[in-house]
């Protein structure tokens, strides 16, 4: 029985493996999809390359795009969410792609020697500006990098996962490396997909000022309550704050720390600086910001945000819940690198926050918009913040 023939996009591929950064996130345009996923999961096999992500987009089944890549106006958008939403360092478009590059072309180059034929996917990823280097044609694959994705300097950054997000009904958090573009961009994918709703009752709040991690006090791994800027103060980092309220459109409060006199090192939190009210915050226009913030989109214009520096609740749970009670948000995203697990997220848990905001965000998707949680069952809720005597179940579930 004749073999099916290896598609032409896998021995050029495998011959470059090895030189690619471990977190490699490759997207693959395939008009045969499960011949190429099969050669995908092939690859995943391989233990030096199985930290590289692969992502199949099946051009006959998704019905972005025809088989000859030309993509309709009213599909743009779409397609370009769907490549977005993958985050891809390298893309490979497997078909007969169109585009022309001469007799004796020099890869790789950063500019198409031809323009791509309109609507085409590589012009479409030319006109959003994804296209970093062609690194090879040939009439049925063209290779593109959208960020560098060949390197012989690996440092611990290349094989950490970056803007892994994930979203549990009203509470945004980040799976691994953050950064604070990748919080934005997720931020608005959120928006567009109307998981949260451009209305005057919407309230998001943003935990930001520093970083996270996913080690313990004693710089070891841990699964769960890695530190952040919650609970360590060389984590802080004021500008990050500043940096978000650019992107939102808001003032920022003042600097909380105090600082070494020689070193820009996080030496303390002051006593006396007030703390902001717990109410959405005015829009404002920052001189220096050259992008349009969220709050002057007129598809989020309608919602209400805060964003607030964790830095003035510094190793203070109880004083963070109190001013979160009372700004009592419909959304809250905590910013910063493995917050999903993290310290904060940890004590919000804890605390009992967290599930208030799912229950009353369950409420108000089966009720009403305006339902909220009753006294009693708050306080069913503050009960759960009491430690639990677990001694002994291991030993019933063995029975």
């Amino acid at each position: 029985m004749m073999q099916p023939a290896v598609p032409g996009w896998v021995n050029p591929f495998k011959r470059n493996m090895k030189n690619m950064k471990k977190d490699a996130r490759i997207l693959l345009f395939s008009p045969q999809a499960e011949v190429d996923k099969n050669y995908v999961d092939q690859l995943r096999k391989d233990p030096d390359n199985n930290q590289i992500t692969f992502h199949v987009l099946n051009m006959v089944e998704e019905n972005i795009c025809s088989l000859e890549g030309i993509v309709k106006e009213s599909d743009q958008d779409k397609l370009m969410e769907r490549v977005k939403k993958t985050d891809p360092t390298l893309i490979l478009l497997a078909y007969n792609h169109g585009v022309q590059f001469g007799s004796m072309p020099q890869f790789p180059m950063t500019e198409f020697c031809e323009e791509p034929p309109l609507n085409s996917v590589p012009w479409l990823l030319k006109q959003k500006g994804m296209v970093g280097e062609i690194l090879k044609s040939s009439k049925t694959l063209l290779t593109i990098s959208t960020t560098p994705a060949i390197s012989t300097t690996l440092t611990q950054d290349d094989y950490e996962p970056k803007n892994i997000w994930k979203l549990e009904s009203c509470i945004l958090s980040c799976t691994g490396t953050a950064t604070g573009n990748g919080l934005i961009r997720e931020l608005e994918e959120v928006l567009k997909e109307n998981k949260i709703e451009n209305k005057e009752d919407t309230r998001v709040m943003i935990l930001s000022g520093g970083h996270g991690d996913n080690k313990d006090e004693k710089n070891n791994m841990t699964p769960v309550g890695g530190l952040s800027c919650f609970s360590d103060l060389s984590m802080l980092e004021y500008k990050f704050y500043e940096d978000d309220c650019k992107r939102i459109g808001v003032a920022a409060e003042p600097d909380p720390c105090t600082y070494h006199p020689t070193e820009n090192t996080v030496t303390d939190i002051k006593q006396n600086v007030s703390l902001s009210k717990p109410e959405p915050m005015a829009p404002y226009a920052w001189p220096s910001s050259k992008e349009t913030p969220l709050m002057q989109d007129e598809r989020f214009n309608l919602i209400k945000f805060n964003v607030s520096n964790v830095g003035q609740f510094f190793k203070d749970p109880d004083g963070l819940v109190e001013y979160l009670t009372e700004y009592n948000p419909t959304f809250i995203i905590i910013g910063w690198s493995f917050s999903t697990n993290g310290d904060l997220s940890v004590a919000l848990r804890s605390k009992g926050f967290f599930s208030k905001m799912l229950l009353e965000f369950d409420l108000r998707s089966i009720k009403s918009p305006s339902a909220s949680l009753s006294d009693d069952q708050i306080k069913l809720l503050k009960k759960a913040d009491q430690p639990a005597d677990w001694a002994g179940h291991g030993k019933d579930l063995r029975k």
